[in-house]
């Protein structure tokens, strides 16, 4: 049996001790995003002597898991690093705490890594960090008295964090929204948690392309708020903008687009809405008119913003998305001044706005069913008036 041995100013015999406790990342995604990370600490032994393992008398690790469970299905294939199988390990679900007993001798002035593979079930603020690990280092009794005890607790915690960016060019300036995911403490409803459409996904950061999908080339397609019909220059359209509101939030809409392709949203006109209230999910359809000395020969960008009632393209808001999207505007088709006769033999190959199609047996204004020889005589049906030019 082991007595207790006591020793001067200077020396130590065993001082088993944990240290150096990190959370990665930090911030967290949420958990509405699948956060997830790793826990790591160093736990060792700066003792000049080993520190064997006595029956009923082993070193114990207690680690507590806040906000968070394990990533994986068996908690124990969550744990790793070198000194991991130094330790016998257990997990309790409903402390959410793992038990880990020495299982085997530590060496004299050694150390070594343990982690945790990690998955946020709670979102914690930036103010009340609380996504983490708490561990507690339980000496072997037969070192007490000669074992310092400061540093045998040890914890990190993060918060949770996640953003949603324009990805425009960068000319249009960079648009920002903290996608909030916070809930009342006393209802446990969203506070605004608000986006457009049917999803909304988190970005590390702004990607800024000449085909404004950035943040879909660099994670899933979230840009689904807004459908745009074709758009002619001159013509009015009915423009339908979906959003998601969960209970207890709201949003402000405010949109533009770059009528004149100069790279930005600040001249006259290029705001079509705004400022437009949701209070709930739904669907509200924008009245929009196109100018008619709109840009036709590039593509032009659009900006909707759901979030704070901020009147800015650019800048950034306290929850909420913003989505971006690549317009191409055409010019109004014009009736020609040629005209023919009305009835032709059916079957005459013609040319109608730039197709050849196989006549049919009457022409007349309205809508026409042409038989296409380009594609295989697919049936197309066009809309004519009683001018318009045909080649036989």
């Amino acid at each position: 049996m082991l007595g207790f041995v006591f020793l001067g100013a200077g020396a130590q015999k065993w001082n088993p001790y944990a240290v150096r406790a990190a959370v990665s990342p930090a911030p967290m995604l949420p958990h509405e995003f699948g956060g997830n990370g790793e826990l790591t600490f160093v736990v060792g032994n700066s003792g000049n002597e080993v520190m064997k393992r006595v029956a009923d008398q082993e070193m114990t690790l207690m680690i507590t898991l806040s906000y968070g469970v394990p990533a994986d299905e068996d908690p124990l294939a969550s744990v790793g690093g070198p000194w991991a199988g130094k330790f016998r390990w257990s997990y309790d679900p409903s402390l959410g705490t793992y038990m880990a007993v020495q299982k085997e001798d530590i060496p004299a002035a050694s150390e070594g890594l343990v982690s945790i593979r990690y998955k946020v079930t709670g979102n914690s603020r930036s103010s009340a960090p609380a996504n983490g690990f708490n561990v507690n280092l339980q000496q072997p009794p037969y070192t007490n008295g000669v074992n310092l005890t400061h540093d045998d607790d040890v914890s990190a915690y993060t918060f949770v964090r996640a953003y949603d960016y324009g990805d425009a060019p960068a000319s249009y300036g960079e648009a920002v929204h903290e996608i909030d995911v916070f809930k009342d403490p006393g209802s446990g409803n969203y506070l605004n948690y608000v986006y457009l459409g049917r999803s909304v996904d988190a970005e590390p950061s702004g990607f800024h392309t000449s085909g404004a999908d950035g943040d879909d080339l660099n994670g899933s397609d979230d840009e689904d708020g807004v459908v745009f019909p074709e758009l002619i220059r001159g013509d009015t359209v009915a423009l339908p903008v979906v959003v998601t509101i969960h209970e207890g939030g709201y949003g402000v809409l405010n949109a533009w687009i770059d009528w004149n392709g100069d790279g930005d949203f600040t001249d006259p006109g290029e705001k079509i809405a705004g400022p437009v209230d949701f209070f709930e999910s739904g669907t509200k359809t924008l009245t929009l008119i196109v100018p008619t000395e709109a840009e036709i020969s590039k593509p032009v960008y659009a900006r909707f913003r759901l979030g704070e009632n901020k009147g800015s393209p650019a800048g950034s808001h306290e929850w909420g998305e913003v989505e971006d999207y690549l317009l191409t505007i055409r010019e109004k088709e014009t009736d020609q001044e040629s005209k023919i006769d009305p009835v032709l033999p059916s079957g005459v190959p013609v040319k109608f706005q730039d197709y050849d199609y196989i006549t049919p047996a009457i022409y007349a204004a309205g809508s026409v069913v042409f038989k296409s020889m380009a594609d295989n005589r697919q049936e197309k049906t066009k809309t004519i008036t009683d001018k318009f030019s045909v080649t036989p």
